[in-house]
């Protein structure tokens, strides 16, 4: 945005570069962000990680200001066109409501939309030279890494519960006579899936729990799953929940997950850190040959 005199005048410039100045009130505002975010993730920043927030907001905007100065060189710059599309998308006009984009529309959020287009666009053209890894790569990789892709052991199961009563002592509750009955239809023939929904106090999926670990679930529902051979209907056994039946469906013994099975994911992986070594790059690249200019502090 541009600044009358009178503006300028009023804030206090902390870092000049290339002959364009960063100021503090951007700096402070930087800082809350990076902090919001921290308290947002659950985050509590030490005393070192506080002290380091102006430093590292600072390195923030000088890049964000050098990225800009690149784009404008390389005239990526938005027309107004491509400006207001921003702008509608981010902040539509409803009907019968002629002012409603007034706030969005100001000359700040126009400059703000500009400042994020340039940027995507430079970053586009930057990332443009970047190959996806070859099949060498990966397997490189693959080769060099097998610790990455060891799996646990894996079980896939499906279980009917009953709560205990209200006001049951869970230690001595019995086993329902229904779960017993449940039990002897589904080994009569009954589909498991059905009898869960009809009969399950936790029905959702046709009791089905996916596949799982050991250490997910509760250690007496572990030690049956576990036991148990595949197709097998578990008898009732009891948890901190209530009284169960449990089926085991698929079983996946430990170990390293073949090539085929991971290569899109090693395929991505590689690519993404090929895309963040070119933008760090180019940015050392500006970084460079900046002029710099202290001016005073925050």
């Amino acid at each position: 945005m541009l600044e009358s005199v009178a503006t300028q005048s009023t804030r206090s410039p902390v870092i000049e570069v290339n002959g364009e100045r960063i100021y503090a009130d951007e700096i402070r505002t930087r800082m809350s962000a990076m902090r919001a975010q921290a308290e947002a993730s659950g985050q509590e920043l030490s005393v070192e990680e506080r002290l380091e927030l102006r430093p590292a907001a600072i390195r923030d905007l000088v890049d964000r200001l050098l990225m800009q100065q690149e784009a404008r060189r390389l005239k990526l710059t938005p027309s107004a066109a491509e400006i207001d599309a921003a702008l509608e998308s981010v902040a539509p006009k409803y009907d019968g409501s002629a002012g409603c984009r007034a706030d969005a529309a100001n000359e700040e959020s126009r400059d703000d939309i500009s400042a994020r287009l340039m940027l995507d666009r430079l970053l586009a053209s930057w990332l443009d030279a970047v190959r996806p890894p070859k099949i060498q790569e990966v397997r490189e990789f693959y080769r060099k890494n097998q610790e990455l892709f060891v799996t646990e052991e894996l079980i896939a199961a499906s279980h009917i519960v009953k709560h205990f009563e209200e006001g049951a002592d869970p230690a001595n509750a019995p086993c329902p006579p229904a779960l017993e009955e449940v039990r002897a239809s589904i080994l009569n023939g009954e589909d498991f899936v059905e009898a869960a929904k009809r009969f399950s106090d936790c029905p959702e999926n046709g009791g089905s729990l996916g596949y799982f670990p050991r250490g997910v679930m509760v250690p007496e529902f572990e030690e049956v799953a576990f036991a148990a051979k595949i197709a097998e209907v578990s008898a009732p056994f009891r948890t901190q929940f209530g009284w169960h039946i449990a089926l085991v469906w698929d079983r996946k013994p430990a170990g390293v997950r073949t090539l085929d099975e991971v290569a899109s994911q090693i395929q991505e992986r590689l690519l993404r850190e090929k895309q963040e070594q070119q933008v760090d790059q180019k940015l050392n690249a500006l970084r460079t040959k900046a002029s710099y200019i202290e001016l005073g502090r925050v």
